[in-house]
């Protein structure tokens, strides 16, 4: 019987310090713009980049709503980076990435949220933006990544 008591002791002790804290997610940023009607905008590049080097996986919320009507889609499309330097042809290539789209409702804010698997790149860097419809869009982008705690293993 001790020798049953002590495996469950030692069972309990080993399950105790492999249990990692866990930290709770906060906002980690937010930005805004506007997008021109029926434009394209590569004008971002350089204001938006999330860093995904705590965590592989990225949550991002982004809200949008016209000056008017409309239905067309709007979109938005993130490029992974090594590091922060862009490259050059960055605003012509953009077959890769991450694409978030979603039609618009007129002056009604639409919201979508999504999570990217960043596959190990160290930041995502907004790169594209769309605006399908004949007004302007005013867009407000967040995203959350968990700082990594320093306790765990």
């Amino acid at each position: 019987m001790k020798h049953f008591l002590k495996s469950i002791a030692l069972a309990v002790a080993v399950v105790a310090a492999s249990v990692q804290h866990s930290q709770a997610q906060t906002l980690s940023s937010a930005t805004a713009w506007t997008e021109a009607a029926s434009g394209t905008s590569t004008s971002n590049l350089t204001t938006v980049v999330i860093d995904c080097s705590q965590q592989r996986n990225v949550a991002v919320q982004w809200t949008f709503n016209l000056g008017g009507a409309g239905t067309s889609i709007n979109g938005l499309r993130f490029l992974p980076l090594l590091d922060k330097n862009l490259p050059a042809e960055t605003s012509v290539n953009l077959s890769g990435g991450y694409v978030m789209a979603i039609a618009a409702n007129g002056t009604n804010a639409v919201t979508v949220k999504t999570n990217f698997d960043t596959l190990g790149y160290r930041y995502l860097a907004l790169a594209y933006s769309t605006n399908g419809n004949a007004q302007v869009s005013t867009n407000a982008l967040s995203w959350v990544i968990a700082a990594r705690n320093a306790t765990a293993k």
